[in-house]
């Protein structure tokens, strides 16, 4: 049976979704479930990850950090990680806007006052 281009579209799309999840550190086996996020996968998280559990409050210290946490958990502390960068990255881009504004005016009003010396 020939495959139309969709359907071979939409399958590859979804066995290459399916291969980037294995890739990651998530562990789906039984012994690596948490029954209290209802049977969900397990993440061990990096050193950098644990950084950003304790800078979005979800754990007090990285000691308190276990050594796998729940995907939703990471999931979560990682968008909070993003908006919280997003909202620096924002203000900086108006802080850095507004001095080269006011750097820009200045030398633009240095220079009209020597060309109206000069005539």
């Amino acid at each position: 049976m020939k495959m139309s281009f969709f359907a071979y579209i939409k399958k590859f799309s979804l066995n290459t979704i399916n291969a980037i999840e294995c890739k990651r550190n998530v562990h789906t086996s039984p012994k690596f479930f948490d029954i209290a996020d209802g049977g969900a996968g397990t993440h061990k998280p990096t050193p950098f990850q644990q950084k950003i559990l304790v800078w979005t409050k979800t754990y007090a210290s990285e000691s308190d950090i276990p050594k796998r946490v729940t995907v939703t958990q990471m999931r979560n502390a990682m968008d909070r990680f993003r908006g919280t960068v997003l909202i620096g990255m924002l203000g900086a881009t108006f802080v850095s806007a507004a001095i080269v504004s006011f750097y820009g005016r200045r030398e633009r009003d240095a220079w009209r006052r020597a060309n109206l010396r000069e005539d």
